[in-house]
């Protein structure tokens, strides 16, 4: 029966039925025709809507072999390679103020990203000094660690100790913020990133971070020669020599601000050093190293050094006899080497020449005499010496004859006479308690009444 009223009037129903049978089968043709091109030209995307967009592929890559790592940066960030490698944004009119007596201190960064590289000692301070304050952060699901936010007023630096697959030391990163809460100023810069932009920024070039499987490269790092103490050693050029001293106390080079390693030189009058133990009581080792060519020995401190019942940093020592002294090659912030440390270790070089030299200032000696009682090959010199009863060691210093005359107060010095000796002196080697050097450069003689 058909769905018709005597009118003519055609039902609604009867409507939505043929205009369905229609839409069907025009679908069905534009299937079919779909299917017999390839569905070049469907007019429906297959993708999904929203696929979410990679915000840095117009970005730039810093890529550092030394480091190992490679990380992207926005375009209107810039990149400074001095030193460690810094990636800032630095505003064009806004300067910072010295809070102590508020003089100009150039130029402000809102946001400035510092990559230390494999740094243990400065992680492992701030995981003594801040645990309460630590969280744990993950970037692109493998790039995973500790944070340390720290800062006051406005202005900052937040600590990333990443951790690395192929080394025991974690890799530093450091995040400096200013934010507007520093000065009312701050918001009115036309170029001044906000706290929640800075924050993306930063969250987005960590997503980029890698590292990258590379042997250290070292042909771009500096070399450390020290005359005076007869060695040098290479170093990362983000690593610079800090700290030297050389008095009566120590002898001793340190590189960077923590410091991360030093090379130290110790007076070499306990035997036990390198066989009970090492330096400032650290275990030793099973086993002997080469030290610069030289057999010496490995120790570890896990808790550093124990001043007044306060732990200190841990480290890694390796030491060798030569010329009267031991030198240590210490590395500081945990008990394990790095492949970098291991490249710097290695580099580690004496200096065997007359160049090599050690200084002496003011020592209070006793004048000895010609030498021919203790050696025949040093038979044409004087000898000057020094015994330390507490320590059962006994120093001798030797004078070529034909420079006696150089010096007034030597006139008709007898045995027993008392004198103070400064200089440059050479290393001879070492007997029984007793140490040989020859005074060569820089010498002055002064006699005590």
């Amino acid at each position: 029966m058909e769905n018709t009223n005597q009118n003519g009037w055609e039902h609604p129903n009867n409507s939505i039925k043929y205009a369905i049978s229609g839409l069907a089968v025009v679908m069905v043709i534009i299937v079919y025709m779909g299917l017999a091109f390839g569905m070049s030209w469907w007019p429906f995307s297959t993708e999904p809507q929203n696929q979410e967009q990679d915000e840095t592929s117009d970005w730039q890559t810093y890529r550092n072999e030394d480091l190992g790592f490679e990380v992207k940066y926005s375009g209107g960030m810039a990149l400074n390679t001095e030193g460690a490698p810094k990636i800032f944004h630095e505003l064009d009119n806004f300067r910072l103020s010295s809070p102590m007596d508020g003089s100009d201190n150039g130029p402000a960064s809102d946001i400035a990203v510092i990559f230390r590289g494999y740094e243990s000692f400065k992680c492992s301070e701030l995981k003594n000094s801040l645990q309460s304050l630590s969280k744990d952060f993950i970037f692109n699901s493998n790039i995973k660690g500790k944070s340390y936010l720290t800062g006051a007023e406005g202005e900052g630096v937040e600590y990333f100790c990443l951790e690395s697959a192929t080394s025991a030391t974690p890799f530093l990163i450091e995040r400096y913020y200013l934010d507007s809460s520093y000065s009312v100023d701050l918001e009115s810069q036309d170029d001044f990133i906000s706290s929640v932009d800075q924050a993306k920024l930063f969250n987005l070039m960590m997503g980029s971070f890698k590292f990258i499987d590379s042997e250290i490269n070292t042909s771009s790092w500096q070399t450390y020669r020290n005359e005076e103490f007869g060695f040098e050693v290479k170093y990362p050029n983000y690593i610079n020599p800090n700290q030297e001293l050389n008095d009566q106390y120590n002898k001793l080079v340190t590189f960077g601000d923590i410091p991360e390693f030093e090379a130290r030189l110790t007076i070499d009058n306990l035997p036990e050093m390198g066989i009970e133990y090492g330096y400032l009581g650290s275990e030793i080792e099973p086993g002997s190293i080469m030290l610069g060519g030289v057999s010496g020995y490995k120790a570890i401190s896990k808790n550093g050094y124990d001043d007044a019942g306060i732990d200190g940093s841990p480290y890694v020592e390796f030491g060798a006899r030569k010329n009267g002294f031991v030198y240590h090659l210490i590395f500081h912030g945990d008990s394990v080497i790095s492949d970098e440390e291991q490249q710097i270790l290695s580099s580690f070089k004496f200096i065997d020449s007359e160049d090599a030299n050690l200084d002496v200032n003011k020592q209070a000696v006793e004048y000895q005499g010609d030498t021919s009682a203790i050696t025949s090959e040093y038979q044409d010199y004087v000898e000057f010496s020094f015994v330390d009863n507490e320590i059962s060691q006994a120093r001798h210093y030797f004078l070529e004859n034909s420079m006696v005359k150089n010096f007034s107060a030597l006139n008709n010095a007898s045995r027993g006479d008392k004198f103070l000796i400064s200089g440059n002196v050479k290393g001879l080697g070492v007997a029984a308690g007793n140490h040989y050097f020859k005074l060569v450069s820089d010498i002055k003689i002064e006699k005590i009444n």
